[in-house]
C-alpha cells in the first residue's frame, strides 16, 4: 500500500495556514496581557516565547518540506522527542519557581534575601522563606512552567534534528 505524498505546494499552503494562526494567536494574546495582567513585559514574553518557537519550527518545516518531500525519514526522532521532552521537563521544574519569586518580588531582593518557597501544596497560598503567603503563585507558576518547557523543547529539536542521520530505504 503506498502513500500519497504532499506536494510542496500544499505543504507550503498547511504550514502558512499554521503560522497564520500562531501569528494572530500570539500578537491577540500579547495585547490580552498587556491590558488585563500586571505581568512585566520580560514575563509576558516568556509566556509568549512558545508560539515563537512554534513559528519557528513550522518555518523550519515548512523549508524542508519544500525542499524535498521524497527525502527518507530521520532515525532517532522519538528518542530525540523523548529526550528534548525530558530536558525541558527537568529546566522547567528547576528554574520556574525562582522565576515566580522574580516577577513578584523583583531580581535584586531574591537574590540579596536568598528568598525561595517554603511549601508549594495545591490549592493554598504557597509560603515564601520571608514568611509572606502567596495566592497567586500557583497559576503565575503554571504560565512560566509551560512556557519555559516550551522554550527549552522547541530550539532543542530544532538544533538537533539536522544532525540525525537518515534512515535507509
Amino acid at each position: 500500500m503506498s502513500r500519497k505524498l504532499l506536494t510542496p505546494r500544499q505543504v507550503g499552503l498547511i504550514c502558512g495556514a499554521g503560522m497564520l494562526f500562531l501569528l494572530v494567536l500570539g500578537i491577540s494574546d500579547f495585547y490580552w496581557m498587556r491590558t488585563h495582567t500586571p505581568l512585566p513585559l520580560w514575563g509576558e514574553l516568556l509566556i509568549l516565547s512558545p508560539v515563537t518557537f512554534v513559528l519557528g519550527f513550522i518555518g523550519m518545516c515548512w523549508r524542508h518540506a519544500a525542499r524535498s518531500v521524497e527525502t527518507p525519514p530521520r532515525r532517532f526522532a522519538g528518542l530525540l522527542l523523548v529526550l528534548a521532552g525530558c530536558l525541558a521537563y527537568f529546566v522547567s521544574q528547576r528554574y520556574a519557581k525562582f522565576l515566580v519569586l522574580i516577577s513578584l518580588y523583583g531580581c535584586p531582593r531574591v537574590l540579596a534575601d536568598h528568598l525561595h518557597f517554603v511549601s508549594t501544596e495545591k490549592a493554598v497560598p504557597w509560603v515564601v522563606s520571608n514568611g509572606d503567603h502567596l495566592t497567586d503563585a500557583e497559576h503565575l507558576w503554571g504560565d512560566i512552567d509551560s512556557a519555559l518547557m516550551s522554550a527549552v523543547f522547541f530550539p532543542t529539536c530544532l538544533l538537533i534534528f539536522p544532525l540525525l542521520p537518515r534512515r535507509k530505504i
